[in-house]
Order: C-alpha cells, then sequence, then structure tokens
C-alpha cells in the first residue's frame, strides 16, 4: 500500500522542475512579505525593528519561527486573562 505512494515521492521525478521551485520562491516571498508587514506594524523602535528584519531575512526559517514566538508571547501578555500569569506578582509585606 505504502509502495506506490513512496514511488509517487522521489526526488527524480519531474515533480521538481522550475515550476515547483518559481512556486516555492513565490510562496516564500508571500510569507516574507506578510512578516515584514508584521515587522513594521508593531510597536517597536525602529533599530528594534530593523533588527528583525536583518535577523528574518538572514535566517529565513529560524528567524520567523522566532519573531513568531516573540509575538505570541507579546499578544498573551496583554491578554486579559492569559496575562495574568505571564505578569510577576507582587508580594504583600505585612507591616
Amino acid at each position: 500500500m505504502f509502495d506506490s505512494i513512496l514511488n509517487k515521492l522521489d526526488f527524480t521525478g519531474p515533480n521538481l522542475g522550475w515550476q515547483a521551485f518559481m512556486l516555492c520562491c513565490v510562496l516564500y516571498l508571500i510569507i516574507l512579505a506578510c512578516t515584514f508587514a508584521s515587522i513594521f506594524s508593531q510597536g517597536l523602535q525602529l533599530r528594534t525593528k530593523l533588527i528583525w528584519v536583518l535577523i528574518v531575512t538572514c535566517l529565513p526559517f529560524i528567524g520567523i519561527v522566532l519573531y513568531a514566538m516573540v509575538c505570541a508571547y507579546a499578544n498573551l501578555r496583554t491578554h486579559p486573562i492569559l496575562g495574568h500569569f505571564l505578569t510577576a506578582r507582587k508580594t504583600k509585606r505585612k507591616a
């Protein structure tokens, strides 16, 4: 059963032609454009935005994953319910 599926997933066939390569390039550019739009829509300093653009451009997959994690943390920190668990709690002092 799996033999027929695995035979179609070889790397030597016509599946990896220039059309597949161009599709991957177009998809990558779309993902990169969306990431840049997200970076510039954040309320960060210009220097921080430029650092994120360099990270995402020079380390494509790792940079996008790191940026997604930072954005998720920032959004969870400001969430009304979940942010309670991420903020430091003040301890009450007894007088």
